[in-house]
């Protein structure tokens, strides 16, 4: 028997993602977007290109396009447990839940859904984990140092 797979589509919708190319993706693809526009939103308001208010937009803008590729990428990995990417909706609803499909294996082979995505190489794998730490870590040390989710509640509960 020979193994299929699927093409591994991390911006679509379609097709399959596996429990550990959804764990490393699911965080590094969204946290790389608000970084990136995070980074550079900052910058121009430092350097008072941009407002305050923009600055704090555009930081709504980079939540926003995360949670968006999450949800992408949350849809094929419903499609690997063979449920209909609306399944991915409970981790909209309910944010926890996405340790669900962290841990919960996907269908052997060909489901409604096609064959599954192809496995990552080993390299991959280490590069992809490598990232995950680089992530994970300043988020760790801006959340401790700066309580950065107290001030944009605080910007919210003014402005809202």
């Amino acid at each position: 028997m020979v193994n299929r797979y699927s093409k591994l589509s991390l911006f679509g919708t379609k097709g399959r993602l596996s429990r550990f190319p959804y764990f490393l993706f699911s965080f590094i693809i969204p946290v790389s977007i608000f970084w990136v526009i995070s980074a550079v939103t900052g910058q121009l308001n430092h350097q008072g290109v941009i407002s305050k208010e923009i600055t704090y937009g555009l930081l709504l803008f980079a939540a926003i396009a995360a949670v968006f590729m999450l949800i992408r990428l949350t849809m094929q990995r419903s499609h690997d447990l063979n449920k209909s990417g609306w399944f991915s909706a409970l981790v909209v609803l309910f944010p926890p839940l996405v340790t669900i499909f962290w841990l919960v294996p996907g269908t052997r082979g060909v489901n409604n859904y096609h064959e599954p995505s192809q496995p990552l190489s080993w390299w991959s794998k280490l590069l992809s984990v490598l990232f995950f730490i680089g992530l994970l870590l300043p988020i760790i040390y801006l959340v401790k140092e700066y309580s950065v989710i107290q001030n944009i509640m605080q910007w919210l509960q003014q402005y809202l």
